[in-house]
């Protein structure tokens, strides 16, 4: 049997409840009855006050425990929206403006095509757009110009490529030279529309990028164009 120094308590478990290494076993036949170790002055003592305050520590880090899943699924979905938001933003974005381009362009021959989630493609057949062997734009196209000038102003952090491009009648370098000039020239009316000049780059392609067989007149028409590339974000 065991007598414990803190409890008092005969069991057979007082020294395991208890821990204290003064606690000493007496046999059955003890004449004492309720002998017991003198606990010495210097061991601590652990008071009701303080075992209440270890307990409610305990129930705290469990809850805690419980609650860290929930926390961590919480924290993931908040970083996901951050990240998520500029994307979704973006994507509005190019969104209205192709509704706009898509509106304003219809009834005049320019196509404008999605090419990628973050550009918007804008082709303007030259037939329409310039005389022949010249690289002013018509006086009867800047009502078009215009219409994409005033989406362009609408979302000033588009960036905006203009690329010129010619047939294959003529000598290389005159179409590389004609597809640069018109490539400017659209450059040049959007400026004076407003929109500003470090967002545009213009440049030709000359003969070497046909979307058309140069063999026919048809084809050689829509080789004979300038598109305007509208990204998301300036390069």
């Amino acid at each position: 049997m065991w007598i414990c120094c803190s409890t008092r308590s005969v069991t057979p478990s007082a020294r395991r409840r208890c821990g204290r290494g003064c606690c000493f076993s007496r046999s059955s036949s003890s004449s004492s009855g309720s002998r017991h170790c003198r606990v010495p002055a210097d061991t601590p003592r652990v008071d009701a006050h303080t075992s209440r305050r270890f307990a409610i520590e305990a129930a705290q880090v469990r809850r805690r425990s419980t609650r860290s899943p929930l926390m961590r699924r919480a924290l993931i979905a908040a970083a996901f929206l951050l990240f998520a938001a500029p994307a979704f933003a973006q994507q509005t974005e190019m969104d209205a403006a192709e509704s706009a381009l898509r509106r304003d362009m219809a009834p005049s021959g320019v196509t404008v095509e999605r090419v990628a989630p973050d550009e918007i493609r804008v082709s303007m057949p030259s037939d329409i757009t310039f005389d022949f062997n010249r690289a002013d734009v018509r006086r009867e196209f800047m009502p078009r110009v215009a219409d994409l000038a005033r989406t362009l102003n609408a979302h000033r952090g588009m960036g905006i490529e203009i690329i010129g491009h010619a047939d294959a009648i003529g000598s290389d370098q005159y179409n590389q030279v004609l597809s640069e000039r018109r490539a400017q020239a659209v450059g040049a009316r959007l400026m004076d529309l407003g929109v500003a000049f470090n967002r545009i780059e213009a440049s030709g392609r000359g003969e070497w990028v046909p979307v058309a067989g140069n063999d026919t007149e048809w084809g050689r028409a829509r080789n004979r164009r300038v598109e305007v590339r509208i990204t998301s974000s300036r390069k």
